[in-house]
């Protein structure tokens, strides 16, 4: 089981960087899960990349649809309190801590495409 980040699932959808290592996580078979947070993080992004003429809306709208036929969404009212706790340690943003504490909490890997976040969390240890 894998708990995908927002900087990973983004890449599904707009060419960036690393984007063909990110394919290679729908490719593979394993159960993917997320926090429904997710969804907002992916859309915002989404929506930025609309207003720079880089997709149409209704790209960004089916790209936010599809992710819950990729991703199995979680809620984060259980781990809300953990990441606020993980964050203040790490010093990461409390979204960030969301994706931290569901991979501990659902005893799955963490999937990330964030530098920032994976040098904090090396540093916090």
């Amino acid at each position: 089981m894998s708990v995908i980040d927002a900087c990973v699932a983004v890449k599904w959808f707009l060419p960036e960087s690393q984007s063909d290592l990110a394919e290679t996580v729908l490719r593979e078979d394993d159960v993917r899960i997320a926090p429904e947070h997710l969804l907002v993080e992916v859309g915002n992004t989404l929506l930025r990349a609309h207003r720079a003429d880089a997709i149409t809306l209704d790209q960004a709208r089916a790209s936010v649809s599809a992710l819950g036929t990729l991703i199995q969404l979680r809620p984060i009212h259980e781990i809300a309190d953990a990441a606020l706790q993980i964050a203040s340690i790490v010093g990461c943003t409390h979204y960030d801590a969301l994706y931290v504490v569901a991979a501990e909490r659902w005893d799955a890997a963490l999937v990330t495409a964030d530098a920032r976040l994976v040098r904090q969390l090396q540093t916090a240890q």
